[in-house]
């Protein structure tokens, strides 16, 4: 059991929650029961192996910073738990399973998928080192799984859905450095593109992009689905959870990753309970 959760830890699998934009493209479906939300599905898995070799190659490459970190530290490869070459070995695999998988769907979501994996080599070797150009990495990652979602379902990419998306990841991103920055309290301890980040700057970074990402949820909810009710209501936990992380964020706790928050907060647990729920209503036909 300890060797299954090191492993799980290893391709942060609680991580995959992400990959749920890939679903997004599926509300727009009169029937989401059809051949197309299984090649979103398929989407979805090739999606999840990748971002687990993305990860592993970035704990591989970052293996002596992680182990001073602390909170890094406590990950498998900077532990100790799983070797280097171990890693190495299951990324190479996943990258393997992942392209085996991208070789059965549509041909530009399987190019949304190498995009990615090709972004984050350079965000990981270069780009992460560069001030706010590493944010806008992350958010462009996941635009990539909101395309590979739409052409998956043979759709138009929606313009509303993108700005959602996008600013979302950006709340996101903000979040998790302003936390980074609060935990570390030494500059040197700090990653290199946030040596000299004003910590007000990633506030209003945070708050702007905070209320971006509603305007773009409201519209995205109202985009042609006027007689879709429930889908309407999903904007108040939308709304209720970001206002709740960013409250979270503002209590500067022990955390570098508002993924924490997520996993552990039961307002926010009950808050994705009601909005799946009401989701769930809007796209059975």
């Amino acid at each position: 059991m300890e060797k299954i959760r090191t492993i799980c830890k290893l391709l942060k699998v609680d991580h995959y929650i992400k990959n749920l934009v890939i679903f997004l493209p599926l509300v727009y479906l009169d029937d989401v029961f059809t051949g197309k939300a299984i090649e979103a599905l398929k989407v979805f898995i090739a999606f999840c192996l990748m971002s687990s070799a993305v990860y592993i190659f970035n704990d591989i490459k970052d293996i002596e910073r992680d182990k001073i970190h602390p909170i890094k530290c406590l990950r498998p490869i900077a532990q100790g738990k799983v070797s280097v070459n171990t890693a190495a070995a299951i990324l190479i695999a996943l990258l393997c399973l992942a392209i085996f998988i991208g070789n059965y769907l549509v041909k530009a979501s399987n190019l949304c998928i190498l995009a990615y994996f090709i972004l984050n080599i350079f965000y990981s070797t270069i780009l992460k080192k560069i001030r706010f150009i590493d944010m806008i990495c992350i958010s462009i990652g996941f635009i990539l799984r909101l395309m590979a979602g739409f052409y998956a379902v043979a759709l138009p990419i929606s313009f509303s859905a993108t700005l959602m998306v996008l600013c979302t990841s950006m709340f996101f991103t903000s979040s998790k450095r302003i936390l980074e920055f609060n935990l570390l309290s030494q500059k040197a301890e700090r990653r290199p593109s946030m040596q000299g980040v004003d910590i007000k700057i990633l506030y209003n970074i945070m708050l702007t992009n905070l209320i971006l990402a509603i305007i773009g949820y409201i519209l995205w909810c109202y985009e042609g689905f006027f007689n879709k009710v429930s889908l309407s209501l999903t904007t108040i936990p939308y709304i209720l959870f970001m206002l709740r992380l960013c409250c979270l964020v503002n209590k500067k706790q022990n955390h570098d990753d508002p993924m924490n928050f997520i996993e552990k907060d039961k307002v926010i647990w009950l808050l994705f309970l009601i909005y799946f729920l009401f989701l769930f209503i809007a796209i059975i036909p």
